[in-house]
């Protein structure tokens, strides 16, 4: 895809490197190799317990006189095997003119320590490789190993422990940089990966895995470097096709090359660069198809292309703009539409609706010129026709004086309105005030007795005993009594209309108590 002008990066010894099976070898056949000292010095310090230290303490039961015991030699390496325990080596026999026996004794154990302590942080560090990456300085401290065991075989303890004390000292510094080898290791093996450097990567990796077999960075590291000339030559071909403009195969290749390495930073951003380039072509032909419908008032098809716009680019504001848009349209529409509607309905003189109509753009747009007016207007001319309409329903309560005098007054308030409330509603109260007009007419009504009954009109008044009388009465509801000394009361209702004509009522007491 690109050519690595940068400078490379540094190449391992292949000498030097292992694989980190090949240092696990290693380091398996290192602590091998130091079995057989270490089980040495056990025998040693055995046999110098068994013909040193128990005869000394059977001594002891008779003798306040210590004896000398011959001290057990430890070795980084098997040393020759001591002489017979009777007999005092040379160097024993040197080393007590000079040094008293729990002095030496003292030395000994102390050198046998740090000897323990050196054996400990030289497997330590074999099991990191750490003559992969420190031979010479690991070398010096085996140097001052070797010479401490020297001294420990001629009985100088202390110059031995001196030694190991410096062995040691080399070993913790080298412990102390592994962790930095470590790092280092793994950023030269990146490098090399982003410089298509397979072999130099997995050297550097291999390394890596010497000194801490199980990192999984590394293990990551050496699984790419094996791909990484494939994983190459896919964004070579990918960077082609981009090239080219051929951005939905240059995806596909982008995205085999993700797949061959998930960890390719590299791949991961052709990928990501395409996958965004070709949503915004998307995005674009979402966009125009959502105006060329906005254009055709195709509002609902519109929002679903607005909003499919959307979730292929959340952050563009574009997609929100498309849709207030439909909104303020739809929302001019639909105040255009009712306001038709409420004009159409004061037209017919329906109130009521085109009161319903002025609501509705109000609530919608309440700054509306002359909206608040006009449907105030339509809500008092609705109210006083449904008032209009139900007094002439229920005609019959005209007759009432009380509610003719209601009546009267609101024909008296429709009469003294600046403009006229309209055809229906003047029809209406015209129509009203002659059912109040023949209301106030009195009705002939024939009444006919026995001459024997009291007869009586309640809120009317007393008419005595008759044959026959004619009353005049308006119209409404009515109750004739009659009474007669000895006979039962008789009641009657009478019902007066305007349209009643020659209404004959009879009206007797018949029955006797």
């Amino acid at each position: 895809m690109r050519k690595d002008d940068s400078t490379p990066v540094k190449k391992i010894d292949p000498d030097t490197v292992r694989t980190p099976s090949a240092a696990g070898t290693r380091s398996k056949d290192t602590r091998s190799a130091a079995l057989p000292a270490v089980l040495f010095f056990v025998l040693v310090a055995v046999a110098a317990l068994v013909f040193l230290a128990l005869p000394e303490w059977v001594d002891r039961k008779t003798t306040d006189e210590p004896l000398s015991e011959e001290p057990p030699v430890h070795l980084l390496e098997p040393p020759e095997p001591l002489s017979e325990p009777s007999g005092v080596p040379e160097a024993l026999a040197k080393n007590q003119a000079g040094v008293s026996d729990p002095e030496s004794t003292a030395l000994r154990l102390h050198a046998e320590k740090l000897l323990l302590e050196l054996l400990e942080k030289q497997e330590a560090l074999q099991q990191q490789g750490v003559e992969l990456w420190a031979r010479d300085d690991y070398g010096q401290a085996m140097a001052r190993g070797h010479d401490g065991d020297a001294h420990f075989r001629e009985q100088a303890f202390a110059e031995a422990a001196d030694h190991y004390e410096q062995a040691i000292d080399l070993l913790e510094a080298l412990q102390k940089q592994t962790a930095s080898v470590l790092d280092e290791a793994l950023e030269q093996g990146l490098q090399a990966l982003s410089r298509n450097q397979g072999e130099v990567a997995a050297q550097h990796f291999n390394l890596a895995l010497a000194v801490d077999s199980q990192n999984r960075q590394a293990l990551d590291g050496l699984s790419r470097a094996a791909t990484l000339s494939e994983l190459f030559a896919l964004l070579d071909r990918g960077g082609n096709l981009e090239a080219a403009n051929h951005f939905q195969g240059a995806e596909q290749v982008y995205r085999e090359a993700v797949a061959l390495d998930p960890l390719s930073g590299e791949a991961a951003a052709a990928l990501n660069r395409m996958t965004v380039r070709l949503n915004q072509e998307e995005f674009s032909r979402w966009m125009t198809r959502a105006y060329d419908l906005l254009k055709d008032r195709q509002f609902d098809d519109a929002r679903t292309a607005f909003h499919k716009a959307q979730t292929l680019v959340p952050d563009s504001d574009r997609p929100a703009q498309g849709l207030l848009r439909i909104d303020q349209i739809e929302l001019e529409e639909k105040i255009a539409q009712l306001k038709v509607e409420a004009l159409h309905f004061e037209k017919r003189e329906d109130w009521e609706h085109a009161a319903q109509s002025w609501q509705q753009l109000l609530a919608l747009a309440p700054q509306t010129p002359h909206a608040r007016e006009a449907a105030e207007r339509s809500s008092s001319r609705a109210a006083l026709l449904a008032m209009l309409e139900g007094y002439l329903e229920h005609s019959e309560r005209l007759y009432s004086a009380e509610v003719s005098a209601e009546v009267q007054e609101l024909l008296d308030e429709i009469a003294s309105l600046d403009e006229s409330p309209g055809r229906r509603i003047l029809q209406s109260a015209n129509a009203l005030q002659d059912v109040i007009e023949q209301a106030r007419q009195p009705v002939s009504i024939a009444l006919y007795s026995d001459n024997q009954t009291d007869v009586s009109i309640f809120r009317v008044g007393q008419l005595g005993r008759f044959e026959h009388q004619d009353v005049q009465l308006r119209p409404g509801r009515y109750t004739i009594l009659g009474s007669r000394p000895g006979y039962r009361d008789v009641r009657k209702t009478l019902n007066v209309t305007p349209d009643m004509k020659n209404e004959r009522v009879h009206i007797s007491c018949e029955e006797t108590i």
